[in-house]
């Protein structure tokens, strides 16, 4: 009688990022009617996993995921750049202990839809390079030991506010991993560190503002790492809110569209609900939030998640 046995297997043979095995148990073949063992190996049910196929092999004599692997959305987090690269842990199939494939560049454009110009008012009374409610990085932000998790306050909750899930395709509520608070904050936290996958696209939130001509939000800065986005028409901080993200590789085509036109009086990037707009660097990014001048604490359960 055949014994059943155990094999290791790594769990993702399509990518190197993969660090630990799974327990695959393979069923004896069934006897063959004389004996021969050829019958016995042609019974034998295959994983797949035998041919070696050299490395410059044409496409079609690859390995292809076997049938009970689901299929990913080529702009899903699941597989970040290269097509076969598959990051397991974002799969939940497994772990890897890189989830940006070999060889990948974070600051790769982030989709084939262009960035466009769209009209603002109102007047800068700062300098760019000295205004700190444009630019995150002029902010001196303080860590703190407040719990990175989601908080309750009461009062009345925006049920038009941006919808911090939608920074992500999955539409995920990430794991928080830092906090920080600027100089003589009104709340406990107004820095939040959000985990990410390396390269993932980072997109700008929905909200339920109608801003005309199917914008979510303008873009007030952007540079190679953050970006400014509001969600009103008001080219500044004192009304609505203002979203900030860095750690990002903002799309090249964006930051080049914002500084050719960051002395206009009247034009400013726009971004559509859920639009890319740039690819998390690492494996966090931080964002805040202000309400009509005032940086909130992004942890708010009601407000912003």
């Amino acid at each position: 009688m055949h014994r059943p046995f155990v094999r290791l297997l790594p769990l993702c043979f399509l990518t190197l990022a993969c660090t630990e095995p799974i327990l695959v148990e393979e069923k004896a073949p069934p006897p063959s009617a004389a004996g021969d063992p050829l019958a016995d190996e042609a019974d034998r049910p295959s994983l797949g996993l035998e041919q070696q196929v050299p490395e410059d092999a044409p496409p079609s004599s690859r390995p292809t995921l076997p049938n009970d692997v689901p299929a990913v959305p080529p702009d899903d987090p699941c597989i970040p750049l290269p097509e076969l690269c598959r990051c397991a842990e974002a799969c939940g199939q497994g772990t890897c202990d890189n989830t940006l494939c070999p060889g990948a560049d974070p600051c790769e454009p982030v989709e084939e839809r262009d960035f466009f110009l769209t009209t603002v008012s109102g007047t800068r009374t700062k300098p760019q390079d000295q205004d700190d409610a444009m630019d995150l990085s002029l902010v001196h932000f303080s860590p703190v030991t407040e719990e990175a998790a989601l908080v309750h306050y009461d009062g009345g909750t925006d049920q038009k506010a941006p919808d911090f899930k939608t920074l992500f395709q999955d539409k995920r509520r990430p794991e928080f991993v830092s906090t920080a608070v600027e100089p003589n904050p009104s709340w406990p936290v107004t820095l939040l560190g959000l985990r990410t996958l390396p390269g993932e696209p980072i997109r700008a939130p929905v909200s339920g503002y109608d801003l005309g001509e199917g914008v979510a939000c303008i873009v007030l800065f952007a540079d190679n790492d953050s970006v400014t986005c509001k969600y009103t028409r008001e080219d500044d901080i004192v009304h609505g809110y203002a979203l900030y993200v860095r750690g990002i590789c903002v799309d090249e085509r964006l930051s080049s569209l914002f500084r050719q036109h960051a002395s206009s009086p009247d034009r400013r990037p726009a971004l559509f609900p859920g639009q890319a707009f740039g690819r998390a660097i690492g494996d966090s990014i931080e964002i805040a939030v202000r309400d009509s001048g005032t940086l909130m604490d992004p942890r708010s359960d009601k407000d912003w998640w």
